[in-house]
């Protein structure tokens, strides 16, 4: 009766909430139920984590999950360069942000489902992306609340937004130090979404990376949560042949909570050989990775930009809002562990 009820509920939901985003392709997601995903009312994660704010207990405790927060540092041809930037809607999408400085302009790869977001994501005083710490805040909600229930809050800006539902399967792919049951989660899309699912995933690498860090974080017994950042990275950036060449990524900090003393010990050990071991992680799906890095070097881009260039940068912001998103998809209000 329980999981009968839970069903439509669900429906009910799924039905008024894909009507209310109609007017916006719908990207096509057919893994819910095998993968515990179940969408429902949307939750705002409304919190501003600075660099040195991440690892605090008040943070931790409270987001756990993705916190991109990074404001990006220019190295090589681009120190010392004041940039310009703009939005052409007349250009092919993916080629409609405009950056500039002296007789210098580049159009970097970018779609707009990637762009908009990300340019909403660096404007915004709040830096966490998505928590699976959440809890239950209506009556139906409470009915469907067990110990295996993790509720999710997004960004208010990731809310129905592709990076916001991809930076929900960064946050799940390590609970309960599972990646198995995550990784494969991509191949559920429908149709082929440029700039996303575009790319090829070793199958061999990806299990492979999987029992890796199945088995490191399997026998180490010092950590219960972790937060997927920026935070302990400097992300830093030049200028390509009609691109933007980046040094530096998020990566997986695991942490023990202290709640009694509310404290924050991060396990420096296993931190040291998740960095070592970046690609082999990446392997478990790069589809998934390759986004959450993108999303936390351009957010970076953009903050650089917003502080260096206050006056462009408020003009390509008005350009932004004025722009649809290319792509919608229902971002999940809860996930079932197993």
């Amino acid at each position: 009766m329980v999981f009968l009820k839970r069903s439509i509920v669900i429906f009910i939901m799924t039905f008024f909430v894909s009507v209310m985003i109609l007017g916006q392709p719908i990207v096509g997601f057919i893994g819910n139920e095998q993968f515990g995903i179940f969408n429902g009312r949307h939750a705002s994660l409304t919190v501003a984590a600075k660099r040195n704010d991440v690892f605090n207990y008040a943070v931790a405790s409270r987001v756990g999950g993705v916190i991109f927060q990074a404001t990006a540092i220019p190295m090589e041809n681009a120190i010392g360069k004041i940039l310009n930037i703009s939005y052409d809607q007349l250009k092919e999408d993916g080629h409609r942000l405009v950056i500039s400085y002296e007789s210098f302009t580049i159009s970097p790869t970018i779609y707009d489902w990637q762009l908009i977001p990300m340019v909403k994501l660096a404007n915004s005083k709040y830096t966490a992306c998505i928590s699976l710490l959440g809890f239950p805040e209506t009556d139906t909600e409470v009915t469907l609340d067990t110990e295996n229930t993790m509720w999710a809050e997004f960004h208010p800006d990731l809310i129905n937004t592709l990076i916001g539902f991809n930076l929900f399967f960064v946050d799940a792919m390590l609970v309960d130090a599972n990646p198995d049951r995550m990784r494969k989660v991509t191949q559920y899309f429908k149709g082929i979404i440029p700039g996303y699912n575009d790319i090829p995933i070793n199958e061999n690498n990806s299990r492979i990376g999987a029992a890796y860090l199945n088995a490191i974080l399997a026998e180490d017994e010092s950590w219960d949560s972790y937060i997927y950042t920026d935070a302990n990275t400097e992300i830093k950036f030049k200028f390509g042949i009609n691109d933007i060449i980046f040094n530096g990524i998020p990566t997986y900090h695991f942490i023990k909570l202290d709640d009694d003393q509310e404290i924050v010990v991060l396990d420096q050990g296993l931190n040291i050989q998740i960095q070592n071991n970046l690609m082999q992680i990446r392997s478990i799906n790069p589809i998934i990775y390759d986004l959450a890095e993108k999303t936390a070097q351009w957010s970076a881009l953009f903050r650089y930009i917003k502080e260096a260039n206050i006056s462009s940068w408020t003009q390509f912001v008005m350009q932004i809002d004025r722009v649809k998103l290319q792509y919608s998809i229902e971002t999940p209000r809860y996930w079932l562990r197993q």
